[in-house]
């Protein structure tokens, strides 16, 4: 973790509400792996994510990445979403949300600060995806 980060750690077992409407909205246009970065309240993931593209070259895989206003300093071209409708989704999102529309379910997992260097690793087994 980057010396620094003051994200929020997840709560323990509280349930977030997601507003199904727009998450199917999103996913009707954009595929059911979506991931929402808030730079609000943490820069870890900014930086962890502009680390990898700057070194390595890569860019999120096997999801759709959408950035709050708040996160305009990317390297890398992702999907903006408005702050606004950020919370219309869900007032409990933060750092790095992993959202998966399923058919009659939504799942999500929100990742701690604690996380901020394993994103892909945890990436590919929330979507399922394998290298």
């Amino acid at each position: 973790m980057a010396p620094g980060c003051l994200g929020k750690e997840k709560p323990k077992a509280l349930p977030v509400v997601l507003n199904r409407n727009l998450i199917d909205s999103l996913a009707n246009l954009y595929g059911n792996n979506l991931a929402i970065l808030s730079c609000l309240r943490c820069d870890c993931f900014r930086n962890f994510y502009n680390l990898r593209y700057d070194s390595l070259g890569e860019k999120p895989a096997g999801y759709v990445l959408f950035s709050d206003t708040n996160c305009t300093r990317l390297n890398f071209p992702v999907i903006m979403l408005p702050s606004s409708l950020q919370k219309e989704i869900s007032e409990d999102i933060y750092n790095v949300t992993f959202i998966i529309r399923k058919t009659d379910t939504i799942e999500y997992r929100i990742l701690s600060i604690k996380e901020t260097e394993d994103i892909p690793s945890i990436a590919r087994s929330f979507f399922g995806r394998q290298d």
